[in-house]
């Protein structure tokens, strides 16, 4: 029985594709034949972008980031427009062929960067009702500000007949989905419900852990993020815009060094292999090692799963890390970050980093594994909302 699943999955950022590989694991377990065809948003069938993929990718955030959001609805509605004619839409009648419903999620899908989802959403609506097929929203996170062209484009999704299951994935998502539907004069807000991200599912899929450990250091890995995702997201943009990124995560690199193995790593997204690269670009201390970007989903799991602890901006990176009970240090700078440590009661082990010395924050990894455990119960209630959405198409 074919369900096809909209999303990120191809994202080069690894952790949207460790989103849908979860998602895929619990239809898995709900049985009745359910099978998941994947289509991704952006028409990718691959998370390995080409070195000039990335160069374009960094070239053209950089370029949108510096611009006013009217400038940057100008640009990038035709980019995206393009895009949604060229690579997605080719896409659909093989996808949509057969299937008995469509689920939209998870990850930050209701946010408007760029009119980027809203467009590619408004699209898979169009396609599940011309072909008359039911559509489950799940797990997804909702940003609190969309303009009103993302708006109205979102409308298409909240208000089709078509839509028959809602769930985000945090209390401040249902908030401000609550609101936006608001803002649409929606005549009767439909039921959402929130369920835990579907990342938390990872450790079902955690085969083995990193190389062994040829250092008798424990093994503490460093994300490094872009400053220009940071900037998009940031309820601090202007602080973040002013620090030298390249030297604060040397310092603390260097700084983990004092106690740790440090290997820097990304969740695989251009720019922040960009950054990376940077980071790198001179000598570190022997205690420190870069390593490559990782190929697909599973091998992030796979190496957040044999580290010993991890510090990183990077949403998936740090869900990951807990599923598998890795203790985890979360820099702030996005509001699903804020909400994910608040539904583990991990609040402490989120710090607004550039603004404390590097050694407080080497110092806080290692005490980041003395949170409540509620592993067991955000698992089991993030596998259910996968089983629920799937009922709600096929009832």
């Amino acid at each position: 029985m074919k369900l096809v699943l909209a999303g990120v999955m191809h994202s080069p950022n690894l952790g949207d594709g460790v989103i849908a590989a979860c998602i895929d694991e619990a239809a898995r377990q709900y049985g009745r034949d359910v099978t998941l065809d994947w289509l991704d948003l952006a028409g990718r069938t691959s998370p390995v972008p080409s070195l000039t993929q990335q160069s374009r990718r960094t070239a053209i955030l950089n370029i949108l980031d510096a611009m006013p959001t009217f400038a940057q609805q100008i640009l990038a509605q035709p980019l995206v427009k393009a895009q949604v004619r060229r690579k997605l839409a080719p896409l659909l009648p093989g996808k949509f062929e057969n299937a008995r419903g469509v689920i939209i999620g998870g990850g930050q899908l209701l946010s408007d960067v760029h009119l980027n989802f809203p467009v590619k959403i408004a699209r898979i609506v169009a396609e599940a009702e011309a072909r008359d097929l039911p559509i489950a929203l799940h797990g997804v996170g909702v940003a609190q500000d969309w303009t009103a062209k993302g708006t109205r484009l979102f409308g298409r999704l909240l208000h089709s007949p078509k839509l028959r299951f809602v769930s985000v994935r945090d209390e401040a998502s249902r908030s401000h989905l609550t609101q936006h539907l608001i803002n649409l004069n929606t005549p009767k807000l439909p039921e959402i419900n929130v369920f835990p991200d579907p990342g938390l599912l990872a450790a079902d899929l955690f085969s083995s852990g990193a190389p062994a450990n040829s250092s008798s250091r424990p093994r503490v890995g460093l994300g490094i993020t872009h400053p220009v995702a940071i900037r998009a997201h940031s309820s601090n943009a202007d602080n973040v815009a002013h620090l030298d990124w390249v030297k604060w995560y040397r310092n603390l690199a260097a700084e983990l060094a004092k106690t740790y193995q440090v290997i820097l790593f990304t969740n695989g997204s251009p720019e922040d292999e960009t950054m990376l690269a940077e980071v790198t670009a001179l000598p570190l201390p022997d205690n420190i090692e870069r390593l490559a970007r990782v190929a697909d989903p599973i091998a992030l799991i796979n190496f957040i799963g044999g580290l010993d602890g991890i510090a990183a901006h990077r949403l998936h990176a740090l869900i990951v890390a807990y599923s598998l009970n890795v203790p985890s240090l979360g820099f702030r700078w996005d509001a699903k970050v804020d909400a994910f440590f608040k539904l583990t009661n991990s609040e402490k082990f989120l710090v607004d980093a550039p603004e404390l010395p590097v050694n407080e924050l080497s110092g806080l990894i290692a005490a980041a594994g003395q949170t409540t455990d509620r592993r067991a119960e955000l698992r089991a209630a993030a596998r259910n909302g996968v089983h629920e959405a799937i009922s709600a198409l096929l009832s």
